[in-house]
């Protein structure tokens, strides 16, 4: 389930370039999913079942993620997650990389 608050830590804070992104690589995962299954998986209902779910899941999440603009809130996003890798010795962009193509160089 989306995380709604605190705001500055919902998916809706991305500005649309991210959101465009994110919508992307869910799609393309999609895909190479029902790819990989072809075959293998075809006549599996439960594999269908996943797919179906998996799908639904991933739309509704983009949707939520579109439906409100919270960009301003980015800002604050970076700032606090700046302050928690260094309070804990860590980077985002090490121990979450998908994120790091998003923000890097601007922690």
């Amino acid at each position: 389930h989306p995380l709604h608050k605190p705001r500055h830590h919902s998916v809706k804070i991305f500005p649309a370039a991210i959101k465009k992104e994110l919508a992307k690589t869910y799609a393309d995962y999609l895909i190479k999913l029902e790819e990989e299954g072809q075959g293998v998986y075809i006549n599996n209902h439960k594999f269908k079942f996943f797919i179906k779910t998996t799908s639904k899941a991933l739309n509704s999440f983009v949707s939520f993620m579109n439906d409100e603009d919270l960009s301003n809130n980015f800002d604050t996003f970076l700032r606090y997650t700046k302050d928690l890798d260094s309070i804990r010795s860590e980077n985002i962009i090490i121990s979450i990389p998908e994120i790091g193509k998003f923000i890097h160089g601007t922690i």
